[in-house]
C-alpha cells in the first residue's frame, strides 16, 4: 500500500504541474491519482494503519482505532477538496476546512495518546496527518483566483470571466460563461 500511496501522490504533484501548463490528460492524470489516494486513506483509515489494534479488542485500542479511521477520512477529504480547487469545482473550500480541521483534531488525538501508541505507529499516521494538513492549509489559504492566474496566465480572458463569476457564484450564466472562455482557448 506504500508504494501506491507514494507512486499516487508523485504522480498527483506531476499532474499538478501539467494542469498548470495545461497540459492535454493532465487533468484525467490527477482525477486518477488524487481519486486513488481518498480511496488508499479511507482503506488506511479503516484497516491498513491499524493492522496491530486488531488483536485485542481493549478500550485503548478502540480509541486508537477510531483516531485512524478519523484520520484516513480526513485526508481523503483534503485530497478530494484539493481536486476540485485544481480543476476549479464548486465546493473545494468546504472539503478542505472540513478535511483540515478533522485532520488537526487527530493530530491532537494522537499527541494525547503518545504513550500509548508503539513507533511504528507513529512513523504510519503522523508524517502523512502533518503533510495533508500543511497541503490543507496552503490550498486554503491561497486564493483560487492565484490558481487561476496561474494556470491561464496567457488567457486574460479566462481570468476576467472567472473574477466576474466569483462575484456571484450561484449565477449559472457566468459559471457557463468561464467554461466556455476555457472551451474558447483550447
Amino acid at each position: 500500500m506504500k508504494k501506491v500511496e507514494l507512486i499516487s501522490f508523485v504522480l498527483a504533484l506531476l499532474a499538478t504541474i501539467g494542469n498548470l501548463y495545461l497540459i492535454k490528460g493532465s487533468e484525467l492524470i490527477l482525477v486518477f491519482s488524487i481519486c486513488t489516494l481518498g480511496v488508499i486513506y479511507v482503506y488506511g483509515g479503516m484497516n491498513g494503519f491499524q493492522n496491530n489494534l486488531r488483536s485485542t479488542p481493549t478500550f485503548e485500542n478502540q480509541k486508537t482505532a477510531f483516531v485512524y479511521r478519523l484520520s484516513g477520512y480526513s485526508m481523503a477529504i483534503i485530497a478530494i477538496g484539493v481536486l476540485f480547487y485544481q480543476l476549479i469545482w464548486p465546493g473545494h473550500r468546504s472539503m478542505i476546512i472540513a478535511g483540515s480541521t478533522s485532520c488537526i483534531i487527530s493530530l491532537g488525538a494522537l499527541v494525547f495518546m503518545l504513550k500509548n501508541l508503539k513507533l511504528t505507529d507513529k512513523k504510519i499516521i503522523f508524517p502523512r496527518l502533518i503533510t495533508w494538513t500543511i497541503i490543507g492549509a496552503y490550498f486554503l489559504l491561497t486564493p483560487q483566483i492565484n490558481w487561476v492566474k496561474m494556470k491561464y496566465n496567457n488567457h486574460p480572458s479566462v481570468v476576467e470571466s472567472f473574477k466576474i463569476m466569483q462575484n456571484n457564484p450561484k449565477n449559472d450564466s457566468l459559471r457557463n460563461l468561464f467554461k466556455k472562455s476555457i472551451k474558447d482557448i483550447e
